[in-house]
């Protein structure tokens, strides 16, 4: 009888052009690479699971903390949480994702229409009412001046300093290329105008004219598909360019972090449709982006490795997310609700979370091989005793064949082998475990006994 051979299991979401090839899957699992001299190099884990905490009255787009408080953008109303507390502050009107900023004394909210909130006079001012104000998406904030993109043009404009104020004169345009100025973001003090075709990086000269000037050299020819995939993680921008490739930057050049597969589905998709935002759990960034309604991918730039996200076969549930530093806890927003997002947390809502793994192929010639056994090296003896589903597809993911069912170890079990026998013979075969029940996963790997 042969001996057990590694075989490799996925460690991101890969399946592109050519099934054949590469049909490996992560869904609601993703990889965290271990130290060396561990007795593996990848550990699949399990995602974030979901409680829900709060509903509102309207559709939530935004959420941001100023000043020890949570604010909350709505479809009608701007909100304020102060511990158990919510407050309307007032009448809004969103139908997308917004973005905030703040310069330490006020709040601006926009998202095609613009709101400051100053807390010291418990005022909200409807930003169309400033004479210099233009319709639009983004806003930023840097050295005191509050930056916003304005829809439809090449140019960007400013308020006054330190103020909600703007001066009708205060705007330039991204001076590399005509195209349309997308959004704006501000990272390690320097300003990125995000155009369709163009990247542009300024800082601020003091020049009293304008304080914003175009550092010289700094333009990247790679325009951005829709600002609502702009985000930020440490002092990298991300975004989906116009090429339908996903960008994280590098100093001043935007790399280029999406494989064929990731590209593969935003290719397919409605750009209008695309939608991104990042947030940080147990050490861990993650850049979320949701092609449609069925479809959501997650990159984790410490390990360069995509998975996907569901909830019940569609999108993942949550629409946004805000890192509340002081308690450390994460919370995502979805429709009119809040929901705490953990590792800790093993279903959404009390639904279990369906999660699966599909591995790279087993065979990599041309032979016919019979496999005799596969064994999953994963962690158990946790509070149940889980059962593993393991599919066996022999035409590259095309048809799958009958489940075949094992059980992790009972309480305290830690020694049970999580194992399946007499698979059958193929040539191009690669094997699917699914794990629907609430249990913490630790995949450490995947092997077989093949001749």
């Amino acid at each position: 009888m042969p001996n057990l051979t590694q075989i490799p299991f996925a460690i991101s979401s890969g399946s592109a052009y050519s099934q054949r090839n590469n049909s490996s899957e992560l869904i609601n699992l993703y990889v965290q690479i271990e130290e060396q001299g561990s007795k593996t190099n990848h550990v699949l884990l399990n995602t974030s699971g979901l409680e829900k905490i709060e509903s509102l009255a309207y559709e939530i787009f935004g959420v941001y903390e100023f000043l020890n408080k949570i604010y909350i953008a709505t479809s009608s109303a701007l909100y304020v949480q102060d511990g158990e507390i919510i407050t309307n502050l007032g009448t809004v009107s969103f139908s997308r994702k917004v973005t905030f900023s703040d310069n330490g004394i006020d709040l601006m909210v926009v998202g095609g229409n613009g709101y400051a909130y100053t807390p010291s006079t418990l005022t909200l001012k409807d930003m169309s009412t400033e004479a210099g104000w233009y319709q639009a998406d983004t806003v930023a904030y840097m050295d005191g001046y509050f930056i916003f993109n304005r829809t439809g043009t090449g140019q960007f404009f400013i308020s006054k300093l330190y103020s909600t104020e703007i001066d009708p004169i205060d705007w330039a345009s991204g001076e590399s290329a005509p195209d349309d100025t997308v959004g704006v973001i501000v990272t390690s003090r320097q300003l990125w105008v995000v155009g369709e075709r163009t990247v542009e990086t300024w800082y601020d000269s003091g020049d009293p004219d304008f304080p914003f000037t175009r550092v010289s050299g700094a333009v990247s020819d790679i325009g951005c598909a829709n600002h609502q995939t702009l985000a930020k993680i440490r002092t990298s921008i991300l975004f989906v360019g116009i090429d339908n490739k996903v960008y994280m930057t590098n100093g001043y050049t935007p790399t280029v972090i999406s494989t064929p597969a990731v590209e593969l589905n935003i290719i397919d998709a409605n750009r209008a449709t695309l939608s991104a935002f990042t947030y940080t759990e147990n050490g861990s960034w993650f850049y979320v982006l949701h092609i449609d309604s069925n479809t959501t991918l997650v990159y984790d730039p410490d390990t360069a490795q995509w998975h996907k996200r569901s909830s019940n076969g569609a999108k993942w549930l949550i629409n946004g997310a805000i890192n509340i530093y002081d308690s450390g806890a994460v919370v995502g927003y979805s429709g009119n609700d809040f929901h705490t997002i953990s590792i800790n947390n093993l279903t959404e809502n009390g639904v279990n979370i369906r999660r699966e793994a599909i591995t790279l192929p087993i065979n990599k010639t041309v032979n016919r091989i019979r496999v005799h056994e596969i064994l999953l090296d994963i962690e158990g003896g946790f509070d149940i005793e889980a059962t593993v589903a393991l599919q066996l597809s022999k035409d590259s993911g095309k048809t799958w064949e009958n489940k075949n069912y094992a059980t992790t170890g009972a309480i305290g079990e830690y020694k049970r082998r999580v194992k399946w026998l007499r698979l059958g013979q193929t040539r191009d075969a690669i094997v699917k475990i699914v794990i629907s029940d609430a249990i913490p996963i630790r995949i450490l790997g995947l092997w077989a006994r093949l001749s």
